[in-house]
């Protein structure tokens, strides 16, 4: 019993040094934690509802007081874990699944960060809007083009749970991301293999636009989600539109 409590702690060292990148620090660091729980797996880490540095110290303190759990997670989700997690890195992190060649230092482990999504969804202690504008969603459209089977077996489960939470979305401009998930939603059967990656990097991109009035690309990426019932992933219609377009501004279009 002493071996196990002196494991625990070990434990929960690890994952309050633990930053959740893909380099081989933190990987070591991984592994060595799943060697200590006997798990090849990531599961385990729901106990610790998949939080780590800063935020699994704050979480690791709150259990020892008399505070709602709850509501401290949720709290120590929005305030101190999505705050440390880069929009940037996480950009970086799409290009390094999509196989640009550069170093894993910047990158998140995005087997991580899709099961840390995953959870939080299901549990309703993470804020919807603050994390499609991080590029949760976006990363797991992108996964759906890596050539690990199990990281896109991870991202089909993440985008089914974003699926059935898109009812409860209540941000600004969220019938424009419900209407995107409903027709990938209509994909999913067709998404047993690989999905092409120019059509993962369309959907992937096609976020941020719907999500905000003002960008130059939102009325074209409304456009395009009106247009068909379902997305074809052996046919971007949106490359011919912008390389044809008569817009003044279709220089701009097309660099996008």
């Amino acid at each position: 019993e002493e071996g196990m409590q002196q494991c625990q702690q070990l434990h929960s060292m690890l994952l309050s040094a633990f930053s959740c990148h893909a380099d081989p620090g933190d990987a070591g660091l991984l592994q060595v934690m799943k060697i200590l729980s006997k798990e090849n797996s990531l599961g385990y880490l729901a106990k610790h509802h998949f939080l780590w540095g800063e935020a699994f110290r704050r979480y690791y303190m709150c259990k020892m007081e008399l505070v709602d759990q709850r509501d401290a997670l949720k709290a120590i989700v929005l305030n101190l874990q999505l705050p440390e997690i880069s929009a940037d890195a996480i950009v970086r992190t799409i290009h390094f699944i999509l196989g640009k060649k550069e170093s894993a230092i910047g990158v998140y482990d995005p087997c991580f960060l899709l099961n840390f999504m995953k959870h939080h969804m299901h549990l309703r202690t993470i804020d919807h809007e603050a994390a499609i504008c991080k590029g949760f969603l976006s990363l797991a459209l992108v996964c759906l083009s890596s050539p690990d089977k199990d990281l896109r077996r991870l991202a089909h489960d993440t985008l089914d749970t974003f699926c059935s939470a898109a009812s409860s979305f209540d941000f600004k401009d969220c019938n424009n991301i419900q209407d995107l998930l409903e027709k990938i939603k209509l994909m999913v059967p067709e998404m047993e293999d690989r999905v092409p990656a120019p059509a993962a990097v369309l959907l992937a991109e096609l976020v941020p636009r719907l999500m905000y009035e003002r960008d130059f690309m939102h009325s074209n990426a409304k456009k395009l989600l009106g247009r068909e019932s379902t997305f074809d992933t052996s046919n971007i219609p949106v490359f011919l539109d912008l390389l044809h377009s008569c817009s003044p501004d279709f220089l701009k279009y097309q660099k996008w």
